[in-house]
C-alpha cells in the first residue's frame, strides 16, 4: 500500500464486504504504529466515533460552519485520546509494541480482568475532552503529543484508519455544507476526514485511510481536495485486494490451520471463489466441529438467505432485500440501486452474462457487496462488453435497464493504458443471493413483459419474449402433464410411445446457473448441447447462424432424453413460415437460405455431434403468436401449416391463434393481447402521421 499512497495524507481504501479490508488494516498496525477508529457500532474496537452521533445531535443547529466545529472538535478530541494514551502506554512499558497497541484498540476487552476495567477508555477519555476542553487546547495538545511520540517511535509513516466509513455518509444528514460551496450538503464522514487530515499545524508524517464499501467514498476526494494540508488534484485510492486465486491458493491457507481433503478444498473453492471471508468463515467452524459439508451449507445459507436478526448481519441476501423493504436508500447519486440489482439478475439468469460496471455512480453495488472490485486488463473487459452486447442482441445502451457496462475514463492511479477498475458481479453466492430475492418471486419474468410493453422495436420485443418463453415451457414440462396431451400436440395421431407420458425440463441442480443463456464469443450451441446438464443453463438461445431461436432438453419419466428447438415469430408473413420451421431441424443448422451448409469443414462436425444427440428423437416447436398470419400476394395454394410428425424421430408442434389460449397462462396471453392492440394502433397513427 506505501507505493499506492502512504506518503500522502490522505489513502482511500477501497472495498466489498469481507475482502480483506479490516484484516489488512490490522496486520499492518501490528507491525506499524498507527490508530484504528471504526465506525461501526457492532464491530470491534472502540466505539468513540461509533457514539460521536449521539454527542453531536444535541449540538446540531441550522448554523452549518458552528455544526462542523463541532464535528471536528469531537474528532480531534477522539484523536488526541489515542495519543494519550499511545503516549502512557509507550512510557509506561519499554517493551510495549505497535502489536499490543492495536490489539488494546481493537479488543481492549480481553484486558478487563487485567485491570479491572471494564468501560471503553477512548470513548470515556474522547467524551470527557470534548467537554472539559476548547479547540485551542486540544488543538496544541495533539501537536504536543504527536511530536513526543514522532521522535520517541521513530515514526516515518503513522497511519490513521477509519473503517466501515462508508456509515458515516448516512448520519445526520442535511447538518454540514461544504466549506468552499456552501449550497452543497455534506456528509458527516467530510468533516471528519477534514480532522484527522489537518488536525494542527506542524503536524506531517501521518495518512488518513478512510475504510470502507460504498462507492460513495469514491468522491471524497471531491469534498476534501479543497481543505487538505497539501495542495493536490487527486487523492490515491487503494483496491487490490485480491481474492482466492484457486483451489492451491485454498489449500495453502486452510491446511496451515487444519487438515482437509483434496476434495474439502476443492468444494470450498467451488462454493466460495472471490472474497476471502466467506472461506475463512468455514474453516473456524469446522475448528469447532462441523463438518465440511456443514459449515458451507451453514455459511451459505447466512450468506444467500434471510435468517434470525443475529445472523442477518452477516447477510448479503438481508443487505440486498434492504433496499426492496426500504431500509436501505434506493436512489444514490440520482441512480435505482434496485434497478441495478435487476439488471444484474436479468443478464445473468436470463441472459447467461457476466455483469460488470464502469460507471463510478453505477459502481454502487460494491458497496452492498453485491460486487467485488477487480483490476482487469482492458482487452478482458472489452471481451466481456462484446459478450454482454451479443447477449442483449444489441450494443450496450445507456439509457435501458439492461445496461451493464458504460465507458468512464478511470481514474489516472486506476489506468496504465492496460487495465482497468470494474465492479464485476461474478461469485455464485452473490448470484444465489439474487436468485431468492428476484426469481424465486418471480420478478424477473414480469419485469421482461415490462420491458417489452416500454420497447418500441419489434425486434428487441421478440429478443425479449424468448427470454420470457422458458416461463411458459417450464409450466408445460413440469412433470405433471402427458406430453401428448400438450394443446399444441394433442391433435397429432401418430406420436411417438415415448410422448404418452409426462416429461421436465432438465436444469441444474444449482440455483446459481442461468435459467436462460446466450450464444458469445466463447459460448455456441455446440458448447451447450455437450456441456454437463449440472453446469449449463436450462435454456439456451443460439448464434443467429445455428438456426432456432430457443433450445432446451426434456427427460420423459422413462430416461429418454429429447432435445427441444423453438423457433419464435411476433411478426410473420404465411411464405415465411414454412421457412422459420426449417430453422428448427437439425439436417439444416448453419445452413443459408439456399440450404448449403455454410462452413462444411467448420460446420459438418457440429450438425453431426447435433443430430447424434438427436438419436431418441426430436420435438420441433414454431411459435407464431400473437403475429397475424396474413397470406403474401404472390403466393398460391396456401395451406395452413400444422402439428404432425414427419419421421418417426421428428414432431413438429405449432403454437398460433388457434390454440394459444389453451398454451400460455391468462396473463400472459392477456399481456401479448394487449402488446398486439397497442402495437397495432402505433402503427396506424404512425401512417396517419406519414
Amino acid at each position: 500500500m506505501r507505493p499506492v499512497g502512504m506518503e500522502d495524507n490522505l489513502l482511500i481504501m477501497l472495498g466489498t464486504s469481507g475482502c480483506g479490508k479490516t484484516r489488512t488494516c490490522l496486520e499492518i498496525l501490528c507491525s506499524t504504529w498507527g490508530i484504528y477508529f471504526v465506525a461501526g457500532k457492532e464491530n470491534l474496537g472502540s466505539k468513540d466515533i461509533a457514539l460521536m452521533e449521539s454527542y453531536l445531535t444535541p449540538l446540531m443547529t441550522g448554523v452549518f460552519d458552528n455544526n462542523w466545529r463541532h464535528a471536528e472538535h469531537y474528532t480531534k478530541c477522539a484523536l488526541l485520546a489515542r495519543l494519550l494514551i499511545l503516549d502512557h502506554c509507550v512510557a509506561k512499558s519499554p517493551s510495549f509494541t505497535p502489536q499490543r497497541w492495536m490489539l488494546i484498540q481493537v479488543v481492549q476487552g480481553i484486558f478487563k480482568k487485567m485491570y479491572d476495567y471494564y468501560g471503553d477508555i477512548f470513548w470515556n477519555l474522547t467524551a470527557q475532552l470534548a467537554r472539559a476542553c476548547n479547540e485551542q487546547v486540544v488543538r496544541e495538545e495533539i501537536r504536543n503529543t504527536y511530536s513526543k511520540l514522532y521522535k520517541k517511535l521513530g515514526l516515518n509513516v503513522f497511519p490513521i484508519f477509519l473503517d466501515e466509513a462508508q456509515i458515516l455518509q448516512l448520519i445526520l444528514p442535511n447538518y454540514f455544507k461544504s466549506r468552499t460551496l456552501t449550497t452543497e450538503d455534506r456528509p458527516l464522514l467530510s468533516p471528519i476526514v477534514h480532522a484527522l487530515v489537518h488536525p494542527t499545524d506542524f503536524v506531517d508524517g501521518h495518512c488518513v485511510v478512510p475504510c470502507g464499501t460504498d462507492l460513495g467514498l469514491m468522491f471524497v476526494r471531491d469534498t476534501l481536495l479543497s481543505g487538505i494540508a497539501k495542495q493536490v488534484t487527486s487523492i490515491p485510492r487503494f483496491t487490490n485486494f485480491g481474492g482466492w486465486r484457486d483451489t492451491e491458493h485454498v489449500a495453502q491457507y486452510a491446511r496451515a490451520i487444519v487438515d482437509l481433503e483434496d476434495a474439502d478444498i476443492t468444494t470450498l473453492y467451488q462454493y466460495f471463489p472471490g472474497r476471502f471471508r466467506p472461506i475463512v468463515t468455514c474453516i473456524e467452524w469446522i475448528l469447532i466441529g462441523f463438518s465440511v459439508n456443514e459449515a458451507i451449507d451453514f455459511v451459505w445459507g447466512i450468506v444467500t438467505a434471510p435468517r434470525t436478526p443475529e445472523e442477518n448481519l452477516q447477510s448479503l441476501f438481508y443487505q440486498l432485500d434492504g433496499v426492496v423493504a426500504g431500509r436501505r436508500p434506493n436512489f444514490v447519486n440520482w441512480t435505482s440501486v434496485l434497478e441495478l440489482f435487476k439488471s444484474v439478475a436479468l443478464s445473468h439468469f436470463y441472459a447467461g452474462s457476466s455483469h460488470i460496471f464502469t460507471n463510478s455512480a453505477q459502481m454502487e453495488i460494491v458497496g452492498l457487496g453485491l460486487a467485488r472490485l477487480r483490476t482487469l486488463p482492458i482487452a478482458k473487459t472489452n471481451i466481456l462488453r462484446m459478450n454482454l452486447s451479443l447477449a442483449l442482441g444489441r450494443e450496450i445502451d445507456e439509457d435501458t435497464l439492461m445496461e451493464s457496462v458504460v465507458a468512464e475514463e478511470p481514474a489516472p492511479s486506476f489506468s496504465d493504458g492496460s487495465t482497468q477498475l470494474v465492479a464485476f458481479v461474478d461469485e455464485p453466492m452473490a448470484l444465489a443471493a439474487l436468485y431468492n430475492l428476484f426469481v424465486q418471486r418471480k420478478a424477473l419474468s414480469q419485469e421482461i413483459l415490462t420491458l417489452m410493453a416500454a420497447s418500441k422495436d419489434p425486434s428487441a420485443q421478440g429478443t425479449l419474449w424468448q427470454r420470457y418463453l422458458p416461463e411458459e415451457f417450464g409450466a408445460m414440462f413440469d412433470g405433471n402433464k402427458i406430453v401428448a396431451n400438450l394443446p399444441f400436440l394433442n391433435k397429432i395421431k401418430n406420436l411417438p410411445k415415448v410422448y404418452n407420458q409426462t416429461a421436465t425440463i432438465i436444469r441444474s441442480s444449482s440455483s446459481i446457473v442461468p435459467v436462460v443463456k446466450i450464444a458469445s464469443v466463447d459460448y455456441k450451441l455446440e458448447d451447450y448441447m455437450t456441456d454437463d446438464s449440472n453446469t449449463r443453463a436450462a435454456f439456451f438461445i443460439p448464434e443467429n447462424l445455428a438456426g432456432p431461436d430457443l433450445t432446451f432438453f426434456i427427460k420423459f419419466r422413462d430416461g429418454n432424453i429429447v432435445p427441444v428447438f423453438v423457433q419464435v415469430r411476433l411478426r410473420s408473413a404465411v411464405h415465411k413460415v414454412e421457412a422459420a420451421l426449417g430453422t428448427t431441424d437439425p439436417r439444416l443448422f448453419y445452413r443459408d437460405s439456399n440450404g448449403k451448409l455454410q462452413d462444411e469443414d467448420r460446420y459438418g462436425p457440429i450438425v453431426k455431434k447435433v443430430l447424434d444427440l438427436c438419436k431418441n428423437g426430436v420435438l420441433r416447436i414454431l411459435v407464431y403468436y400473437p403475429a397475424e398470419v396474413l397470406k403474401a400476394p404472390h403466393v398460391r395454394g396456401y395451406r395452413d401449416i400444422s402439428a404432425r410428425v414427419t419421421t418417426e424421430w421428428d414432431v413438429v408442434g405449432i403454437i398460433s391463434k388457434t390454440n394459444a389460449h389453451e398454451v400460455f397462462r391468462k396473463e400472459h396471453i392477456e399481456f401479448l393481447d394487449t402488446l398486439k392492440t397497442v402495437s397495432a394502433s402505433a402503427k396506424r397513427k404512425y401512417e396517419e402521421l406519414e
